[in-house]
């Protein structure tokens, strides 16, 4: 039956009875379900091959990353080294493997990681074809254009130490 047809021929009364499954559970019978939900769901992942988990891995990175440069909320957490870093503890891989896998040092990918160095353009691409374009570069970029966005509009020693250059500033009296 189509959705179409269904809607039409049914109200959503007789929907709701047809296709939602009752939640008239007792305590026990909620944890009873809950067990045998659990139950299922390990036995799955058991079976998962390692590339599927790791995929399914990069997956949620991936949304945790989309979801926090979409969001207007700053989490001095979410860095770029924190990404990079999630993204080799998920493949069980060295900083040293991966930077030869990325043609970058190994004491480059470090400050990277630690904050110590800004990356550029070309490391967000290579990135972003390591993870077989799972991972854009550009939502690497929005991130780093976040990270500096904070500190530009919350770093007041920067104002005070940039103000002795300005000779004059436009006032408006209204």
């Amino acid at each position: 039956m189509s959705v179409k047809k269904i809607l039409t021929e049914l109200t959503p009364e007789e929907i709701a009875d047809a296709y939602v499954l009752p939640a008239d559970l007792t305590n026990e019978e909620q944890k009873s379900a809950n067990h045998e939900l659990a139950l299922a769901r390990a036995k799955r992942r058991n079976e998962m091959s390692d590339n599927k988990r790791l995929y399914n891995n990069l997956l949620l990175l991936k949304e945790r990353l989309e979801d926090y440069v979409n969001n207007s909320a700053y989490k001095a957490d979410f860095t770029f080294g924190y990404f990079l870093q999630e993204y080799l503890q998920l493949q069980n891989k060295k900083q040293n493997e991966f930077a030869k896998e990325i043609n970058v040092n190994s004491t480059v990918l470090n400050q990277y990681i630690h904050e110590h160095r800004v990356p550029n353009e070309n490391i967000f691409v290579r990135f972003e074809i390591h993870s077989g374009e799972l991972i854009k570069a550009v939502d690497l970029l929005r991130l780093v254009d976040k990270e500096k966005e904070y500190q530009i509009s919350h770093d007041l020693d920067l104002r005070k130490r940039e103000a002795q250059y300005v000779s004059k500033k436009l006032e408006f009296a209204f």
